[in-house]
């Protein structure tokens, strides 16, 4: 039982630095930070110009 839980933990680690599990994550992570920066700048634009009419 304790060496399943390891090799299961053993395969989600990355084996290396810049493994493809690591690469996709922080892409994927990058993507979700850009899409939501978009989004609360577009809301403080909206904001501001109804506010200066």
């Amino acid at each position: 039982m304790v060496k399943a839980g390891m090799a299961g933990r053993e395969s989600l680690s990355p084996k290396q630095k810049g493994d493809w599990k690591d690469i996709t994550l922080m892409s994927f992570s990058f993507a979700m930070y850009v899409c939501i920066s978009q989004k609360l700048i577009y809301t403080y634009c909206a904001w501001l110009s109804t506010i200066n009419h």
